[in-house]
């Protein structure tokens, strides 16, 4: 759909790179403390969420949508939008947690966090749903 230009993203970019779940090696920096080369790293669904309430801005920087995704070989980011992975986890697995895995998590603990006793239907064997049951058996 975003090859033909057909995804109903809103200020979708002409010439999108699609995909926004990714893992990867920084492989250099700029001016930057947080991060080395070499460090294992996920970025952020939306490169300029931090914290607090959606904003237009914020959905402007949604990867492969309003700004250009990650199926590339190299990519640059801010460095506040990206998360190490955890030494046990390989790029493949860690790649399915910036959309997926944030997505379940928010599902089940968002406005009205699910409770002992609540009942949680998981529909389909997808990302999110394979997601919120991995986070309800490690309850």
């Amino acid at each position: 759909m975003t090859a033909n230009g057909k995804y109903p993203t809103p200020g979708m970019l002409p010439n999108l790179v699609p995909c926004s779940d990714s893992a990867g090696e920084v492989v250099a920096i700029g001016e930057v403390r947080d991060w080395k080369i070499g460090d294992r790293v996920c970025a952020n669904f939306a490169t300029g969420f931090i914290y607090g309430a959606v904003t237009p801005a914020i959905q402007a920087t949604a990867l492969g949508g309003q700004s250009q995704g990650v199926l590339t070989e190299y990519r640059t980011f801010p460095s506040n939008s990206l998360v190490a992975i955890p030494q046990h986890l390989s790029y493949e697995e860690a790649s399915t947690l910036p959309c997926p895995a944030v997505t379940a998590c928010n599902a089940l603990n968002g406005p009205v966090p699910v409770k002992a006793g609540d009942s949680v239907l998981v529909l389909g064997t997808g990302g999110v749903s394979t997601y919120v049951v991995f986070v309800i058996l490690q309850s």
